[in-house]
């Protein structure tokens, strides 16, 4: 979570010196309960900044649509705003439907291919860190050699393995626990 307009710029400036080829893009600006994490200055700046550097951007639904404008309540609309994330520089995006209402459905567009992607939805309270843990699962897989797609599916996969494997510290929101995924 970058927390300013100033953050955002000099992780900007960081990753462009040294040309990362991996970078995917959590543009963590919305919290699960709704409380915006970043002012509009800032998310302009990941907009301006961060989003053109990222081999792929992987917002929530609320994300999307403080990035592009578009509002993001069907799988439909998280096409059209992963669409405009990629007409916005990104080479790639892939925008969460986990806070849509019905069958949580993923949409990867790459500038050439949409996929819609479903899994079940795993009831009970919602767990802390899913975003986190998606996008640093697609890095991981793009830096074993992965191509894109097979990455973003691999991530899921695992992130399902992930979701079978958390905890309450009595709180609202679970979290995730150690885990073995075999991979």
């Amino acid at each position: 979570m970058l927390s300013s307009t100033a953050v955002v710029e000099v992780v900007a400036e960081r990753l462009a010196a040294h040309e990362a080829a991996n970078y995917v893009l959590d543009p963590v600006i919305v919290a699960k309960d709704g409380t915006h994490l970043l002012t509009d200055d800032g998310v302009r700046a990941v907009r301006e900044k961060l989003l053109p550097l990222a081999i792929l951007v992987t917002p929530n639904a609320p994300e999307a649509e403080a990035l592009t404008g578009e509002a993001v309540s069907s799988a439909d609309g998280a096409a059209r705003a992963a669409r405009a994330l990629v007409d916005m520089g990104a080479n790639a995006a892939l925008v969460k439907g986990g806070h849509l209402p019905g069958q949580a459905v993923d949409v990867l567009w790459d500038g050439a291919e949409e996929t819609r992607l479903t899994n079940p939805r795993i009831a009970g309270p919602p767990v802390h860190g899913t975003g986190c843990v998606l996008s640093a699962a697609v890095a991981a897989y793009l830096a074993r050699g992965e191509a894109l797609a097979a990455a973003v599916a691999k991530a899921r996969g695992f992130l399902q393995d992930a979701l079978t494997e958390t905890f309450s510290t009595g709180g609202s929101f679970q979290l995730f626990a150690p885990f073995q995924h075999r991979d």
